[in-house]
């Protein structure tokens, strides 16, 4: 997920189809590609929620046409039906399936938009002028916004796991009692604590140094002398 509007997101797979799809059409793409469709994105998700809010007509039928349109047009490039469903690696159906709510979604973008400049009678000259007659120092600055989310996963050890860390802890105990080798020697041998292997599992506590350690350590240690 790369950007939220509202209850709706955008994937990083949706940009990169997009930049697929106008590769295979010919297009030529700017430097900029990636922000370019992103903005584009982002602009068609607002104007679809509205559009949404104001319960603009978008009908099934509209829908199932613009589907056709672009399956022909698809045909057309690869030669044949058989072509575009071996390229896309799913049936015509499914295509169309895949497809659909990107397009109604487009649809009520179109319809949006068009409601938005219905009534505007200005031309682009006109826009353009009026931005250039703004003084620099006047036009407001937008930092740039980013919100990063993490995903941990905690693994969980399986039950074969644990079974071998118990086996090897009880051979080590049984060595340790058989005299055939020392606490300090295997702790040296097999441990990976760098704090306390090079002295054998040794460490100096101090029943002072609470913010050191934890309280549960702290107070089994002192329990054992």
């Amino acid at each position: 997920i790369i950007a939220v509007v509202g209850d709706r997101i955008i994937l990083r797979s949706d940009i990169v189809n997009s930049i697929e799809d106008a590769k295979r059409q010919g297009g030529e793409l700017p430097a900029n590609a990636q922000c370019m469709l992103m903005e584009q994105a982002i602009v068609s998700k607002i104007l679809m929620l509205q559009a949404e809010k104001d319960s603009l007509p978008v009908t099934d039928e509209e829908v199932e046409a613009e589907l056709d349109q672009r399956i022909r047009y698809y045909v057309n490039q690869l030669g044949s039906e058989e072509g575009l469903v071996q390229m896309a690696g799913k049936s015509i159906y499914q295509i169309k399936d895949d497809a659909r709510p990107s397009v109604r979604e487009r649809k009520l973008a179109e319809a949006m938009q068009q409601k938005i400049v219905e009534n505007v009678r200005i031309t682009p000259q006109e826009v353009r002028t009026f931005f250039e007659a703004i003084p620099k120092d006047s036009l407001p600055y937008f930092e740039s916004e980013l919100e990063v989310c993490q995903i941990i996963l905690y693994p969980k050890a399986s039950r074969d796991l644990e079974l071998y860390i118990s086996n090897e802890m009880q051979n080590y105990k049984r060595q340790i009692e058989s005299g055939k080798i020392t606490f300090e020697e295997l702790a040296k041998k097999v441990s990976e604590d760098p704090g306390s292997r090079d002295r054998g599992g040794m460490y100096e506590i101090n029943r002072n140094d609470k913010d050191m350690w934890d309280p549960v350590f702290l107070s089994t240690s002192f329990r054992l002398t």
